[in-house]
This record gives C-alpha cells, sequence and structure tokens, in this order.
C-alpha cells in the first residue's frame, strides 16, 4: 500500500494509524483533517511520469490528488482542495476515478502564463484519458503560502452579489469570468476574482466569483460595461483589468444575453 509522508504531526499520526479495521480508516481521515488545517502542502507515495518542472511540492501534492482519485477517498480530496471559498466535492470530482486505477499516469505541469502561483496540469492517465486541472498557492486567496488542487465544486453558488432583490425588480445578468490566450494551441481557463458592472451614471455593483468562473447579478435596467480582476492573471505584481467586449443592456422584464468577462493573455 503506498505511503502517505505528512510533515508535520508525523509522530502523532503515524501512532493513530496503528488502528486495525474501521478504526484505521476514521483515525486517516481525523489525520487529513488536522492536515487540511496546518499550514502545509500534503505529499504523498503514488506512481506517476512526471514533466515539466513542478516543485517537489506541487508534484507531491499530485501524487495525493491522483492517490484518493484511484480509492475514491472523497475526506482527503477535500483536505487536497483550494477552499477559499468553500467547496464540497461532488461525482463530477470522481469521474476519473477508474481512469487513475487503469495504471502509472502521466502529469505535465505546464509553464505558468502571466501567474506562478497557478500552475495548469496536464494528467493523461494510462488508459489514454486526460484531465486539465491546476494547483493553486492559497497565498494568492489571502491564506498561508500552500499549494492545493483546484477541484470542487463552490458551496456559496449565489456569489453574493448585491443588488436589488429579484422579486422587487432588476434584470438578471448571467455570465462567466475566463482567461484565454497563451501559446498554441491556447488556453480557455475559468477564474475566480472580483466583477464590478457600473451604469452610465457611474453606480458600481460589485461581487466575487467563485474557482468555477460563473456568476448571476441582478441590476436594475441600463446599460452596463463589466469589468474584472482575478489574483491568478498578474502583470508587474499587480492584477490585469479585465473587462467584457461590449456593454450589456439590461432591459426589464427580459434577461440580459450571457456576457463574458476575459482575460486576455499573450
Amino acid at each position: 500500500m503506498p505511503k502517505l509522508r505528512l510533515h508535520r504531526q508525523a509522530v502523532t499520526w503515524a501512532a493513530c494509524v496503528l488502528v486495525a479495521g474501521t478504526g484505521a480508516v476514521w483515525a486517516g481521515h481525523g489525520a487529513w483533517a488536522a492536515f487540511e488545517k496546518s499550514h502545509s502542502t500534503p505529499s504523498c507515495s503514488w506512481s506517476l511520469r512526471i514533466g515539466g518542472k513542478p516543485t517537489p511540492a506541487q508534484a507531491g501534492l499530485v501524487r495525493c490528488y491522483v492517490r484518493a482519485l484511484a480509492h475514491r477517498d472523497t475526506a482527503v480530496l477535500l483536505a487536497v482542495a483550494a477552499n477559499n471559498p468553500p467547496v464540497r466535492i461532488t461525482k463530477a470530482d470522481l469521474a476519473h476515478s477508474a481512469d487513475a486505477r487503469s495504471g502509472r499516469a502521466t502529469v505535465t505541469f505546464l509553464p505558468a502564463l502571466v501567474d506562478t502561483d497557478f500552475v495548469q496540469v496536464i494528467i493523461t492517465y494510462a488508459d489514454g484519458a486526460t484531465d486539465r486541472l491546476g494547483v493553486q498557492n492559497m497565498e494568492e486567496m489571502g491564506g498561508p503560502s500552500v499549494w492545493r488542487m483546484a477541484i470542487g465544486t463552490d458551496v456559496n453558488t449565489s456569489q453574493g452579489f448585491p443588488g436589488p432583490s429579484p422579486a422587487v425588480f432588476g434584470v438578471k445578468v448571467s455570465g462567466a469570468f475566463v482567461m484565454v490566450g497563451g501559446p498554441a494551441p491556447g488556453v480557455r481557463l475559468p477564474l475566480p476574482g472580483h466583477i464590478v458592472a457600473t451604469n452610465a451614471a457611474g453606480r458600481r455593483f460589485a461581487g466575487t466569483v467563485g474557482k468555477s468562473g460563473l456568476f448571476t447579478m441582478w441590476l436594475p435596467p441600463g446599460t452596463y460595461h463589466l469589468t474584472g480582476h482575478s489574483p491568478r492573471v498578474q502583470v508587474d505584481h499587480h492584477q490585469m483589468r479585465c473587462a467584457a467586449a461590449h456593454p450589456v443592456r439590461a432591459r426589464a422584464g427580459s434577461p440580459a444575453p450571457r456576457v463574458e468577462v476575459v482575460c486576455s493573455v499573450p
């Protein structure tokens, strides 16, 4: 059985693991719960082919991810997930579980496009299936300097956009916050961050967007320019100002067309 390496509280956790039967499973999950709250990056023993130039911490994290995926261990998947904002593990996160059990996978770490605190990862499983994920330094999201996998579904899907209650008045504006570009063939990635809608009078409606990149806001009728910024897209250590290609017209009585706020990178 692959051995789990935990950099902190190793002696205490090792003692917990020496419990037989169902107690060992419980102790393992307890150790991961404690580890999830610590300021370290998890590292596991799991056979992978590694490509690119990851740090030892990044490579160890992905080994933990593939190991947990193969075992369908949702507790460990949650522990290695980027959790700011909070996420939950769903069936979608287990889609490649059988692929992870098919043999030795190849993990390719791509060069960072504009932000060294977010690294794209391509996993090619032994059966030929592929998945494209990312590893995130949580320092960028206001947390400690530890690496986590960009997996999971945001617990809070409303994203907390202020604005008029739809029961009173307001027009529904939905869209996505994305990064596009990079070396051929290019990438298209959802972004967490902040979106601001500004009308002709200068009134602003702002809110946060989770890692899915999807947002919905309710706005008074009018014409709006939508802009955004994300900690994953920076230029000269400042967050890039991103924007929708065209103004959004919010008309009373009908939802506005879906809009994309785009960060274009070379």
